[in-house]
């Protein structure tokens, strides 16, 4: 860790317009083997589309730098993609996907795109439906970041309105990981994900 925080980070010149708890996520992005995340609210931003990405920032302060914070965006997916070696598992909250971000328009593309990344191996998209019972949602927004040298422990970070925590206690990183997986598995597949999102596309954006 101290010689990865030694190391000119590709999201310097953005530095001075994100926050500290911005800056660790995307040092643990850059580290990380596997990413495992589940956003109840919105998609996690490995995978918007740039529209969705500024319809989202664009609701945020600062107008003045939403322009750069939305190329900073798309930069993050852009550094993920090109590495090699990482996998990304995502559990998508039903509800994301049913409340617009933006318009139709900038949701019917969204959900295409989800299609086309669920194709991709490095990508394994679940779908958490409304109308399952008893789905461990109350663990909110997190990320579960797993390494792959042995000697760096997994971390979590959970996010809010307020900020960002990172999670290093072991029993903590550990209850946070088992209801992650436990919600995962409960979660439709990611094929059935894909029929899923189809349907959605049908019946809510191509009207």
């Amino acid at each position: 860790l101290a010689l990865f925080g030694k190391q000119s980070m590709w999201w310097k010149p953005w530095s001075g317009i994100t926050t500290a708890y911005l800056q660790t996520v995307m040092s643990f992005e850059d580290m990380a083997q596997r990413i495992r995340s589940y956003e109840p609210q919105f998609l996690n931003g490995l995978l918007q589309t740039p529209e969705y990405a500024r319809a989202l920032i664009d609701r945020g302060p600062d107008p003045a730098h939403h322009a750069a914070l939305a190329e900073l965006r798309q930069r993050r997916q852009a550094q993920f993609a090109a590495a090699q070696g990482k996998e990304l598992i995502c559990v998508i909250d039903e509800a994301s996907i049913l409340r617009p971000v933006g318009n139709a328009q900038i949701m019917r593309r969204q959900v295409q795109h989800l299609i086309k990344l669920n194709e991709d191996p490095r990508y394994q998209l679940r779908l958490a439906e409304l109308k399952r019972t008893n789905l461990p949602v109350e663990i909110g927004s997190t990320a579960i970041f797993d390494f792959a040298e042995a000697l760096l422990p997994t971390i979590a970070y959970s996010e809010s309105i307020d900020g960002g925590l990172v999670i290093q206690d072991e029993a903590a990183v550990d209850r946070r990981a088992k209801m992650f997986d436990k919600l995962r598995h409960q979660s439709l597949t990611p094929s059935k994900t894909t029929g899923k999102l189809r349907d959605v596309l049908r019946t809510n954006y191509y009207r």
